[in-house]
C-alpha cells in the first residue's frame, strides 16, 4: 500500500482544471467562429457595422 491516496475534500487538481478550461474555451471559440462564417455566407448583403437588413426584434447581435 505504497500508493498516495488523495486527501478527502481536495477536489480536482489545478492541472486538470486548467486543461478542462482550455478545452472548453477552444470549443466555444470554434463554435463562435463557425457561427460567424455560416451567418456571413447566408446573408452576404449585411455588413457587420453597417445598417443590417430587417431582423426580428428579439435578435440583439448584429450577425
Amino acid at each position: 500500500m505504497d500508493r498516495e491516496v488523495p486527501e478527502p475534500g481536495r477536489g480536482i487538481s489545478g492541472r486538470t482544471f486548467l486543461a478542462g478550461g482550455t478545452v472548453l474555451l477552444l470549443f466555444v471559440a470554434l463554435l463562435a467562429f463557425i457561427w460567424v462564417l455560416r451567418s456571413d455566407t447566408q446573408e452576404a448583403d449585411r455588413s457587420f457595422w453597417g445598417t443590417p437588413t430587417p431582423t426580428p426584434s428579439f435578435k440583439v447581435l448584429p450577425f
